[in-house]
């Protein structure tokens, strides 16, 4: 019967019990929704185990077990249809009233998407709360999230290193997707009330122009302060976003951390060295700064960048075409740095040889005690220090590109723009306050230009930190969870040759 309907299970599985097979498979999309995928198999082991025992215990009991063998971590919610709204996208677990399992995952609009399973099958609908208020019966729902908060950046099989390092940063990037939306939200307001300043001005220089009026200087001013205002607050509620971020990936990673090296595989600890490897934690603080720079700066520069070239091509075709030469070579900056990030990967791992060695030495300091062994640890590690200059200057060659050619638009841009605006004013195809104006706005894309190779550090930093975390990610588990043991009647003891004294 289940066969049919694209749960991924046999007929065949129902001998174990129907409702195992089906909240196996609400288990299933659950996992997957929170980039923890499982296979068919292991989730119907971990619902066969808990649910022979399940008689007389409450079904949140039973899925959560079943949820944790599968690395997931259930949080009990007593929660109305319509607070489901305010959990995000994770998946939460109810049943209905007519015994179905109800699987929430996501939502669109106001409206709530569920997946409705029971035996004759499961589909998937967008219901208002209120619909599914009708559906669900009145006790609590089981949210999940991975058990493992950093398992969604675990490397996929073997990659190049530069393709595995973006892979990690893109996935680690997702976990904080709705924060970083609202960042994007707060920078795109306040690159738009940055052209207040240009625009202002340019109003100011062509009222004195026409003749000096006082008025028109008051409201200009009156309006400008309004809007750098606004655009300051929302500058501080952008920083105290961007704070709450760099708290969470301290705590995601201490965490995952926490409950991740108890369960290593036996077998890592004769082959790799968990203390010097923990040490990656502290790539942690390097992620946290990377990427309140890269946000509240990079971010902020990019969009009003982008927004001020917009309002240049307003003015004149002419400067239309002065916009797209600029980000046609910025894209040449930006390829300039290919093989960056290999580069800043082979730097960070001298650096992490070199705390390695330093952190050996100090743990049995009475090794070295002697001329030579003292001599030993000299020489091994300015080996390390050599190892480790000879790959920060390679990385740091192809970081002066960009640094070379960051600074070479910024000459380019402000010289490129006088001489061309200049022209265009004389030629009375641009009046002189929207000269002025420009000059503002190219100032301030330049001055971005000029800070191009250190943002760009900064992302090669945030790339690697995230590579180096995902090193501990990557270490095998014991597995969990197990097959389920086939009911046969009671226990018994068989005792063969046994004595008693």
């Amino acid at each position: 019967m289940l066969e049919a309907t694209g749960t991924g299970y046999r007929s065949t599985d129902l001998h174990v019990g129907r409702e195992a097979a089906l909240l196996a498979r609400a288990l299933e999309i659950a996992a997957a929704r929170v980039e923890r995928p499982v296979s068919a198999v292991d989730a119907m082991r971990a619902t066969e185990a808990e649910l022979w025992g399940a008689q007389g215990r409450p079904w949140m009991e039973a899925a959560g077990q079943a949820a944790r063998a599968l690395s997931l971590r259930p949080h009990p919610r007593e929660a109305s249809a319509r607070e489901l709204l305010e959990l995000g996208d994770g998946p939460a677990l109810g049943r209905g009233r007519r015994g179905q399992w109800l699987l929430v995952h996501g939502r669109r609009g106001r409206r709530l998407r569920v997946t409705i399973i029971d035996a004759h099958g499961e589909h998937t609908r967008l219901l208002r709360p209120v619909r599914l208020s009708t559906l669900a019966d009145d006790g609590p729902w089981l949210a999940f999230e991975p058990l493992l908060a950093l398992e969604p950046i675990a490397a996929e099989g073997p990659r190049p290193s530069a393709a595995r390092i973006w892979a990690r940063l893109r996935s680690f990037v997702r976990l904080e997707r709705r924060e970083l939306w609202v960042v994007v939200v707060y920078a795109l307001v306040i690159g738009g009330l940055t052209l207040a300043t240009p625009i202002a001005v340019q109003a100011l220089v062509n009222t004195i122009a026409f003749g000096a009026v006082l008025q028109p200087l008051v409201v200009l001013s009156l309006l400008l302060l309004a809007g750098l205002g606004f655009s300051a607050l929302l500058q501080v509620l952008e920083a105290y976003v961007v704070e709450v971020i760099q708290r969470r990936a301290f705590v995601r990673v201490a965490e995952d951390f926490g409950r991740r090296l108890p369960a290593v595989a036996p077998a890592v600890h004769g082959q790799r060295y968990l203390p010097e490897l923990v040490n990656r934690f502290f790539d942690v603080l390097t992620v946290q700064k990377a990427a309140a720079t890269l946000l509240l700066d990079g971010l902020s520069l990019a969009l009003q960048a982008a927004m001020g070239l917009l309002l240049l091509s307003l003015y004149h075709p002419l400067l239309l075409v002065f916009g797209a030469v600029l980000v046609l070579l910025l894209g040449a900056v930006i390829w300039a740095g290919r093989g960056a990030a290999d580069t800043a990967a082979q730097e960070s791992k001298a650096k992490y040889a070199t705390a390695a060695w330093l952190e050996g030495v100090a743990r049995v300091p009475s090794l070295f005690r002697g001329a030579r062994a003292a001599e030993h640890a000299a020489e091994r590690t300015e080996m390390l220090c050599r190892d480790y200059l000879s790959a920060r200057r390679r990385h740091y060659r192809i970081l002066l590109r960009q640094i070379a050619g960051g600074v070479g638009l910024q000459v380019l841009a402000m010289v490129t723009l006088l001489g061309v605006g200049g022209w265009l004013v004389m030629e009375r195809q641009l009046t002189l306050g929207q000269l002025v104006a420009a000059e503002l706005v190219i100032g301030a894309v330049a001055n971005g230009f000029a800070k191009l190779g250190k943002h760009l550090e900064k992302a090669y930093d945030l790339a690697v930190g995230v590579d180096k975390i995902g090193a501990v990610v990557d270490l095998p588990l014991e597995r969990r969870g197990g097959e389920a043991p086939e009911p046969a009647g009671p226990a018994g003891l068989v005792l063969r040759s046994a004595t008693v004294a």
